[in-house]
Formats: structure tokens, sequence, C-alpha cells
């Protein structure tokens, strides 16, 4: 299998100077607001949307070049080149793994909406790794609770909202999910050992919060699906089963058994939104099951420590090699023109982090040494 190894990014947003991040086969995010983690995934979704193979609805073809929208796809919304750089000139880097690196040049006119990229460079990416994989990208601004969900047009898209999962999931009510998931014994109703989606499904929503237990129904006459948590409508349970269901769905999926030399990626902003502590832990345990799978790769934007030590976690349960996990700390330099600095950090063998540095997850410390002062006051 051929999994991203590193980014290489130039020209784009803050990323003014050439910068580099590297990847495994679970990578997280972190960092705190407005210091390219975003910007990083967007990288990717340019690449993917570029080397698709001039698909209509991404491209207008204009001679040698093919204009690519900054709005639209995958639910972007970035306005005009204005909005993501000053330069004229974008260039991102894709390295994979025992294949030869891609490199996207992008010419970037004044104050358009779009990006204009040479033809031939695209024909240099024929065979580029991101094209030959399933894609799941989820944003961090999901769909909250519907009593009907719209349906698209095939199975094993979710959509970048979430917004087909509950479709996904009745046309997937009789079909498996990858065996290495299946490392709890999960049985079904009347007591029988299964992998069968909606068992998986409810196996895992149950896990992460408990006493949850999704049904699901389509109504044929307005070609819609429906919903439901133990026998209520969704908007009656709250926002965190919508928000957690289209990731569960979407893990359990990610993996294509019938196209086993094929990579799945999967993409998740801020997996922790709308869930308890509990929940973004156990969140964390499930995305690191998921990216434990042979052929899976798994990256995960959060601002939860919660979900981090969930992945710990996982790895202490022998669910996943810490070797293949890795945590990428994005951080502004006050030293250096508050530049993007970009610090991996890895987890060792017991659970621990390979470094600890200032900014990283410190903030309950912080807070305690302040409350501490405060309360010597009071005294």
């Amino acid at each position: 299998m051929s999994y991203l190894e590193k980014l290489s990014i130039k020209g784009f947003k803050a990323f003014t100077e050439e910068t580099s991040i590297d990847f495994k086969k679970l990578t997280v995010l972190a960092g705190a607001n407005s210091v390219g983690k975003s910007s990083v995934i967007q990288a990717i979704l340019f690449g993917r949307i570029s080397f698709t193979g001039g698909v209509d609805m991404y491209y207008q073809k204009f001679r040698d070049f093919l204009h690519i929208p900054l709005n639209g796809i995958f639910n972007l919304s970035l306005g005009t080149t204005r909005d993501i750089t000053s330069s004229n000139r974008m260039v991102f880097d894709y390295f994979f793994r025992g294949k030869k690196n891609v490199i996207l040049n992008i010419e970037v006119p004044i104050d358009k909406n779009y990006l204009k990229c040479p033809i031939e460079i695209l024909k240099n990416g024929n065979g580029f790794t991101i094209l030959e994989s399933d894609f799941f990208y989820l944003a961090a601004e999901r769909i909250g609770p519907r009593i009907l969900y719209d349906e698209g047009l095939e199975y094993r898209f979710i959509g970048y909202q979430g917004e087909y999962t509950v479709q996904t999931l009745v046309e997937g009510l009789t079909s498996l999910t990858p065996p290495s998931l299946n490392f709890h014994s999960v049985t079904n109703t009347i007591g029988e050992s299964t992998n069968n989606l909606i068992d998986q499904v409810n196996y895992w929503m149950e896990y992460i919060l408990p006493g949850t237990n999704i049904s699901a129904n389509r109504l044929k006459e307005v070609n819609k699906s429906v919903a439901t948590v133990n026998n209520h409508t969704m908007p009656n349970v709250g926002f965190g089963v919508s928000y957690i269901l289209p990731i569960v769905v979407a893990g359990l999926i990610a993996k294509d058994q019938q196209v086993q030399e094929r990579t799945s990626w999967l993409i998740i902003e801020n997996p922790e939104a709308h869930l308890h502590p509990s929940g973004q832990t156990r969140i964390g345990e499930f995305l690191a099951a998921v990216a434990a799978q042979e052929g899976v790769q798994v990256i995960i934007e959060t601002h939860s420590e919660h979900v981090i030590n969930g992945i710990r976690v996982a790895a202490l349960k022998d669910y996943i090699k810490p070797s293949d996990i890795l945590v990428n700390f994005l951080h502004r330099d006050e030293k250096k023109d508050r530049k993007i600095q970009i610090r991996p950090i890895e987890i060792k063998d017991n659970g621990e982090f390979s470094s600890f540095p200032p900014g990283f997850f410190d903030q309950h410390a912080q807070n305690l040494i302040e409350m501490t002062k405060y309360r010597m006051k009071k005294k």
C-alpha cells in the first residue's frame, strides 16, 4: 500500500515559505486557532480536485489551463485568490511511500475565484495515489439533526457534511465491515456474532455514546431516508449523535474489501464536536482502530486533548502500533516573525509523548497554576 508520507506547501495562506509536514497512517493536526491546520487539509483537497482527470464538475477548460474553483467542491468556501495568497504561484509537493513525488505548480490569477493549473502538470500526475483511493472527507461544519435526510447518487458517499450518511446506512444494511474492526465480539438482536454494518455501527455508537441504538429506513415515495435513536427522531436526541454518526459510518466503510490493493483516505475535521469528554476519548479510540487497518490512512484535525488521549489508549490496548501514529503540533514562532512552525510528536510504546512543547495541550496545567495563585491571595 502507498501512503502519503510528506506534503510540502508554498505560497498558500500562512505557508508563505516552503513548509513540509510529515504523515503516518494516523496523523493528528493540533494547535491553536489560525495556525494552518485546515490549510494542510485544504492542500490535500486541492490535490484530489486537481488530479481527478478533468471531471466537468471540477473544471472549466481554457486552452492549456484548467480553472480549479476555490468554492463549492468539498464545501470549500475560500473566496478569491486575494483571500488565500499574496503570491502569484502556489506549489504543493506530494510524497507517497514507494512512488515518485508529484508536484502541483499552480498559477494564481489576481482576485479570481479560481486557480490556473497547466494541463501538462496534470498529465504528469497520472497514477497519483490520491486518485487511486477511496476518499472520505468530513468538514468541521456537519449537518445537525434532521427528521428526513436527503439521498445522494451512490452508496458509500456520505457527503462532505455527513448529509448522505443515513442513506449509506440504509443501503448498507446487509453489507459487511472490515474484519479487522471486529476485535470486539458484536452480536445482533438474536445473539448471533455479526460484522453486519448496522450492528457494527450500533456497537460503536453504544461504545462512544452509551444508550444509543440507531435504526434507519428509506421513504421511497419522497426519496428520503429517516433515522431514529431509541425510537426517537434525531432532533429529539441532540447534536452529538448527528455529528458522530457520519464518522462511525465512514470509518466502518472506508476500506473496500473488494479492492484490497487500494488505499482509502479518511479525513475528519473536529471529530470532538458536540461530544462529552468521554465520547471524545472513545472516538479517538475508534479512529485509531480504523487507521490500524491495512490500506487505510486517517488524518484528523482536532482541538481536543481527549481525542488524542483516546488514540494513546488505543495504542496501549494494541489496537494500533504507536509507530503508526504522528501528532503534528502547529504553532507560530514568536521569535521568527510569527511564522508557522510544525513540531512532530510521536507516541512512545508506553503511551507517552516523545516531547511536550509549550502550548501543546497544557492549558489545564496553566489553569491550575492560576487558580492556585488566586486561592493563595484569598487566604
